[in-house]
């Protein structure tokens, strides 16, 4: 694909069917210096955890009473807003806000005729914002989740206020109720394809989409209807590194019949897939020169790995198996017109898009994975509503699911790989991994030498009891006969008068205000990452 401007690109609406709606869409570059800031999840001054200012985003034009805005592609949430003033739009008299992990948008619910491609929805209910800095006159943000993450339907409590596809899926009753995305690659110079949205229809060359495995979407607890999202199983030891061995992994869900399946969220919304840090240690911490770093830009921590790795991941979904693009795996920083990335070791490096959790998950959570843009530029993806469309009652409609379809050919991938970041001489063959960290498996296998390790602690731990009750007694015995008296030696503990080590040759500590904002300067590593707490449980508790 070719290299596409940091600026700006037009979307444009290139078919328009009667039964289905099919646009191109194209990525857009938001630039770092000019802090142009059209995230889901962003912070309002540019800080979040979880912003999306790395890589592309995906955007599509939308009409409103005339006017056209052009408008972030997002399948995590459910809620239209725009910035700016729609002539002719009618008052509800309601207010509402849709509030991130970090950040918020608020404003009057509005009805307008909107537009969608072939697609007209008269009194289709949104959020009017006031256009600043940050969300610019024009843009705005189209939710195509499921309505139960609405905030403007759990306002107006009527289907007034249905999420835009519930509307669409319900006026146009002919219409298949699924959506499916395609999502273009920056670097790729074997593909040429920038983006597709479809409503009730697939992509011609893509069409055997329909026949993939149906991935049923996990429902949340009733509790937490509000979190419901487009979310899958992935197989068991379905996680595949660069090794092409499966990560040990135990799912945080409960409820999980199979804790060896994660839980993964599909969304359009995060350029860098979030998974657990111990996945991203073993995706990218044993390549030469690979180094956890904070890059603000990105959402805090993120694996850097020298521009010359070639990183291969897979994961298995369904029984199919989904081969991530290596261009996928790290991201160039120069395509975000960022002075480059250097490791303590001064090599230039790429960042890698499958991010440690940048904000703090739940002691409950719904998920395990975010599969974000890095993922889904090597599956085409078909979301199928069924009973998700408000008013259906699951006879006629049935269950939600996803199907996906593997784009990424490994061998094609390689030679891609080879073009673009080792200017086409291969020197992938000298590659090598470091050893991995050994983690515990999944609780529960292995009983039988399960039970004799057991059996083996509990001896030792007892021949250590009877050892330290004959040294108790002994021990107690020298010292009544042995007190120390003023003036005696203190033994090995130190005197208050001497000083205490110097520390200025060990790591200096963690300073939280030391990101990536900043240009980075030549042969400057940036600052190892060290933990953090994040007041947020995930990007969507707080909205509520």
């Amino acid at each position: 694909m070719r290299l596409i401007s940091s600026f700006s690109i037009p979307l444009t609406s290139l078919l328009c069917l009667t039964n289905a709606l099919h646009l191109k869409i194209e990525g857009r570059h938001r630039n770092f210096l000019d802090e142009i800031a059209l995230s889901r999840r962003g912070n309002l001054n540019g800080t979040s955890p979880l912003n999306n200012s790395a890589d592309i985003s995906y955007y599509a034009n939308i009409n409103l009473n005339g006017d056209t805005f052009s408008v972030l592609i997002d399948t995590g949430s459910a809620d239209l807003w725009v910035a700016g003033t729609v002539p002719g739009a009618k008052s509800t008299g309601k207010q509402a806000g849709v509030e991130y992990a970090v950040g918020k948008v608020q404003g009057p619910i509005k009805t307008a005729e909107v537009t969608f491609a072939s697609f007209k929805v008269p009194n289709q209910a949104y959020l009017e914002i006031r256009p600043d800095d940050e969300n610019k006159q024009g843009t705005g943000l189209v939710g195509l989740g499921p309505h139960d993450n609405s905030n403007i339907y759990s306002t107006l409590k009527t289907n007034a206020g249905v999420p835009l596809l519930d509307s669409i899926f319900m006026q146009n009753t002919s219409t298949p109720n699924y959506l499916a995305i395609q999502l273009g690659r920056l670097e790729d110079p074997s593909d040429a394809f920038p983006g597709d949205i479809s409503i009730g229809e697939t992509l011609p060359e893509l069409s055997a989409v329909t026949s993939q495995p149906k991935l049923p979407v996990t429902i949340v607890p009733l509790r937490k209807k509000g979190n419901q999202h487009f979310q899958i199983l992935l197989d068991a030891d379905g996680i595949i590194g660069p090794d092409n061995k499966s990560v040990v992994f135990t799912s945080a869900v409960s409820g999980t019949k199979n804790p060896k399946q994660a839980t993964a969220l599909v969304d359009t919304g995060f350029s860098l897939t979030q998974v657990p840090p111990t996945v991203a240690e073993d995706f990218y911490g044993r390549l030469t020169g690979a180094q956890l770093v904070n890059i603000s830009s990105v959402g805090g921590p993120a694996w850097i790995v020298p521009c010359n790795q070639e990183v291969n991941l897979t994961f298995a979904i369904g029984g199919q198996r989904y081969p991530i693009h290596p261009l996928d795996a790290t991201l160039d920083p120069k395509i975000l017109n960022i002075s480059p990335i250097q490791n303590s070791n001064g090599d230039n490096c790429c960042i890698g898009m499958f991010q440690p959790f940048s904000f703090k998950v739940t002691n409950d959570p719904t998920y395990d994975i975010i599969l974000g843009m890095s993922f889904l530029r090597n599956a085409y993806t078909l979301f199928n509503f069924g009973d998700f469309v408000a008013g259906s009652n699951g006879t006629k409609r049935g269950n939600p699911y996803i199907q996906m379809l593997s784009t990424t050919e490994p061998s094609e991938a390689h030679s891609d790989f080879v073009q673009v970041r080792l200017e086409g001489v291969d020197t992938t063959d000298g590659q090598t991994l470091g050893p991995g960290k050994q983690r515990n498996s999944t609780p529960g296998n292995n009983t039988k030498s399960n039970r004799a390790l057991y059996l083996g602690l509990a001896i030792a731990a007892g021949s250590l009891a009877v050892l330290l009750l004959i040294f108790a007694c002994f021990y107690r015995r020298r010292r009544n006969g042995n007190v120390s008296k003023p003036g005696g030696s203190l033994g090995a503990y130190s005197r208050l008068s001497v000083p205490a080590p110097d520390m200025r040759d060990q790591s200096t500590p963690f300073n939280p205000q030391q990101l990536y904002d900043a240009p980075q300067q030549a042969n400057q590593a940036p600052a190892p990452y060290q933990n953090q707490d994040n007041p947020y449980p995930n990007p969507w508790d707080a909205r509520r």
